[in-house]
């Protein structure tokens, strides 16, 4: 996962209820177990995060690709998930 030039971003879930974060423009609905760590590496350097009650929205202003890596949080091995990401 050495993507120099890349913008990466990291979240986990340490509680015990999965969550959803919501990427667009790609409509696409990643639902993180508890216990799990996801990474998400873009070219986009535009970004906008919108919060409600209970989802995140991740919004790419000016790309559609990413990749999206996963694991549990107590693993170091990553495991690609998604990659629609045009370097």
């Amino acid at each position: 996962m050495n993507n120099d030039g890349l913008i990466h971003i990291a979240f986990q879930n340490n509680g015990n209820e999965p969550l959803n974060i919501w990427t667009e423009p790609s409509a696409y609905m990643i639902e993180i177990p508890p216990q799990y760590e996801y990474r998400l590496i873009t070219n986009d350097e535009n970004l906008r995060f919108e919060f409600n009650d209970k989802d995140l929205t991740f919004w790419q202003e000016e790309s559609f690709g990413y990749q999206l890596y996963k694991k549990p949080i107590s693993s170091n091995e990553w495991e690609l998930d998604i990659d629609t990401l045009d370097v």
